[in-house]
């Protein structure tokens, strides 16, 4: 099943590297619409599977649950005001205490994080391989895939955790010591706002080379850093579409830091599906990206060994149907496929004399539809006999699977066409 490869950077390092596991099967509607299809009929599967998933990610939340505790309890126990003698209260300065307490909390825990989704990551190895059969297979999977991708990935999962979650760790250190600076008025205001600024686009542009390792270490037999350079280059390549699908990506997060009842939501959100969901956005939207940027996938050598005999096997084995079919309809008989009045009963047919006249004549075409008018009358008497309604019911069949056959055969061409057309409009984006 060798298929186009495109031109480019990402297609000179990942094209002939994708990893194997089954043929990928041709959508039958829009990439979207067949991951809504596939999640609506296994959502219960989903479901225990992201379980499966959070009980990796539990040490990440517990450092956030403590750490949302600790700054709590550290804003409540500040000795925001004392007395000092008897009536004459004293008011300290309250500058920068909330930021101080912030960036206390954050040294710690921040690190601890970081260990959090290293852990994480583990879980996340065996659920991208899920996501990424799914995608390939049209829905199915097994628990089996879990294991498998946890095997394969965790080699770019956990080292891409580490690489991209010290740096942000460091720049979320930079944000908190520049905020403080800020509110208690130390330092150059707008240097250190232009800082805040970088540190954050720094953090966003960190997310998304994690996100594409994980893609393009899910998807293709490449070694780690030059997957890593690989979604270094997709990171810019994609930008505005990267930051819209990693916000896609990011909602049931977002509703954790809203109010009461939009909190409730994202923790149900998270609870059921939430991580399962990420997954597949990101990676339905990155295998979009692989077609269009890498090309097409070609297929492995022993799959390219295999596929020609596949062919050769179905196409002889639809020759035989059809060869088997044109026997069964030569071997019909027109004789028992219909009833036939046995010549029996004494009518004859009026034979000419050795000298006939015009009125020997007219008496023997008289005769003869005479014979015809009564012979179809038997058959029309006759013809829902169970012994001619069972014969031709068995060619009948045949006919009509042969029709089935070939109405398949047009449907299949016709998709194939429209999947060309969709490809050549993807290579003009």
């Amino acid at each position: 099943m060798a298929q186009s490869v495109k031109s480019g950077v990402m297609a000179r390092t990942l094209a002939g590297n994708e990893r194997t596991g089954g043929a990928r099967v041709a959508l039958s509607a829009g990439r979207w619409a067949a991951v809504l299809d596939q999640v609506r009929g296994r959502f219960s599967k989903l479901v225990l599977l992201n379980l499966l998933l959070l009980i990796f990610c539990i040490p990440l939340v517990i450092v956030f649950l403590t750490r949302t505790a600790y700054i709590l309890a550290g804003g409540q126990s500040m000795p925001f005001s004392g007395w000092m003698f008897v009536g004459f209260p004293a008011f300290p300065s309250l500058a920068g205490v909330a930021e101080r307490v912030l960036l206390n909390v954050d040294v710690l825990y921040g690190a601890l994080m970081v260990a959090g989704l290293v852990v994480a990551g583990i879980g996340i190895s065996g659920g991208l391989n899920v996501v990424r059969t799914m995608i390939r297979r049209g829905g199915e999977f097994t628990l089996r895939d879990f294991w498998q991708g946890m095997g394969a990935n965790i080699g770019h999962v956990l080292p891409a955790a580490a690489i991209c979650g010290i740096p942000a760790y460091l720049l979320l250190l930079a944000v908190d010591y520049s905020r403080y600076l800020l509110a208690v008025g130390q330092g150059n205001a707008a240097g250190l706002i232009v800082g805040i600024v970088f540190a954050v686009i720094g953090m966003v542009l960190l997310a998304l080379l994690f996100l594409w390792e994980l893609s393009v270490g899910a998807n293709y037999k490449v070694g780690f850093f030059k997957a890593l350079r690989t979604a270094l280059f997709a990171v810019f390549r994609l930008f505005p579409f990267n930051l819209f699908y990693a916000a896609l990506v990011a909602l049931p997060l977002a509703l954790l830091f809203f109010g009461s009842f939009l909190q409730t939501i994202g923790f149900v959100l998270m609870f059921l599906f939430g991580i399962i969901y990420m997954l597949l956005v990101w990676m339905n939207y990155s295998q979009w990206a692989f077609d269009n940027l890498v090309g097409e996938p070609e297929a492995a050598p022993a799959e390219r060994a295999a596929a020609p005999q596949a062919d050769k096997a179905q196409a002889d084995k639809a020759t035989a149907l059809e060869e088997s079919l044109e026997q069964a309809t030569r071997l019909r008989s027109d004789l028992a496929s219909r009833p036939v009045k046995p010549i029996d009963d004494g009518m004859t047919v009026y034979e000419l004399p050795a000298s006939f006249t015009r009125a020997d004549l007219q008496r023997a075409r008289a005769s003869r539809e005479e014979l015809a008018a009564d012979a179809k009358a038997y058959a029309e008497a006759h013809k829902n006999d169970e012994k001619y309604v069972v014969y031709n019911a068995q060619f009948e069949k045949l006919e009509q699977e042969k029709l089935e056959r070939e109405r398949e055969a047009e449907k299949a061409a016709q998709k194939a066409q429209k999947g060309k057309k969709k490809a050549r409009g993807g290579e003009g984006q």
